[in-house]
Formats: C-alpha cells, structure tokens, sequence
C-alpha cells in the first residue's frame, strides 16, 4: 500500500536491518534519501503500534487504518 502511495513498486527484504537499507539508500539525492528513511520509520512506528494494540488491547488487525496513520506520521 505505501509503494503505490508513492507511485512505486519493490520487493522488500524479511531482514529488518537490511529491509531499511534498501528501504532509505535507493541511490537517491541525499535530501530523498532521508524522505524515505523517515517514511519507513514512520511506517514501521504505526505498525509497531498497532500491533500492540492487536496483543495488548484484542484490537483487530486493520491495513487501511495502519496504512492511513503511516500516511499522516509520514
């Protein structure tokens, strides 16, 4: 969901080190380099969150609310 929000698509790493280094060094400008470093950490924040929720509070996993709280953090 957050690839086409940008207009992209990828296939991303299982490895949460590696995911976010191909997530933020795309071979971009420095100044868009930074841009999707903090929209992975924006992404990753809300999913992190709402996880808890799901475990913490029996809140129901929901794509579209997660997608649009990354939207906003981001």
């Amino acid at each position: 969901m957050c690839d086409s929000w940008v207009g992209r698509s990828s296939i991303y790493h299982m490895s949460a080190q590696i995911h976010f280094s191909q997530f933020k060094f795309l071979g971009l400008h420095i100044k868009y380099s930074n841009m999707w470093g903090c929209m992975w950490m924006a992404i990753i924040w809300v999913i992190w969150l709402h996880i808890n929720g799901v475990i913490f509070k029996n809140a129901i996993i929901d794509m579209e609310k997660i997608f649009m709280l990354a939207q906003t953090k981001a």
